[in-house]
């Protein structure tokens, strides 16, 4: 089960960090006004880093574990 966690999670990240990129103007009606590659790029990032320290703890234990074989 924690494989499919962790596909999920990444493709999830994906999925924000690329819907993030995208501006609308939306006093009456939703208008999409650009596409910022860059925003797109910093929110995958800045994701992938807070992903990356709540998987800490078990990275650090399988480790743990491994060195203990």
């Amino acid at each position: 089960m924690k494989n499919i966690y962790r596909s999920f999670s990444w493709i999830m990240l994906v999925v924000i960090s690329l819907f993030a990129g995208f501006t609308a103007n939306i006093d009456r009606h939703y208008h999409w006004e650009s596409y910022s590659p860059y925003l797109s790029v910093k929110t995958f990032l800045f994701l992938a880093l807070v992903l990356m320290i709540l998987s800490l703890p078990e990275i650090i234990i399988s480790f743990i574990e491994r060195k203990k074989l």
